[in-house]
């Protein structure tokens, strides 16, 4: 069969964007025409007892709490974790970098 069809088409990415206390993240779809979200969520309170993570969807919230602080890479971790009991593959990923400097 030759051709493209729509579905080999779409590629998945992961947005995240990490700060000091807060690790956010959206999983979208990139078709030919246009992206559409899959989902999105985030940790709050990074490095805590109790942080939260939680990941939305069209159907609302899968919130997990965590019993043990997570940092950035346990973190992340975690995120991944959570998107693959999801079945949420990602084909590439980006990172959004801020320098905090003294100079900007």
């Amino acid at each position: 069969m030759t051709g493209t069809s729509a579905q080999t088409d779409r590629r998945r990415i992961l947005g995240i964007d990490c700060g000091s206390a807060t690790l956010k993240v959206a999983v979208y779809d990139l078709g030919t025409s246009c992206e559409q979200l899959v989902v999105e969520g985030g940790i709050e309170r990074v490095g805590e007892f109790g942080a939260e993570l939680r990941i939305r969807d069209q159907r609302g919230s899968q919130p997990r709490e965590s019993r043990r602080p997570l940092g950035e890479s346990t973190s992340i971790a975690a995120l991944l974790g959570l998107l693959s009991e999801l079945r949420i593959s990602v084909d590439a990923v980006g990172h959004r970098v801020v320098y905090g400097g003294a100079r900007y």
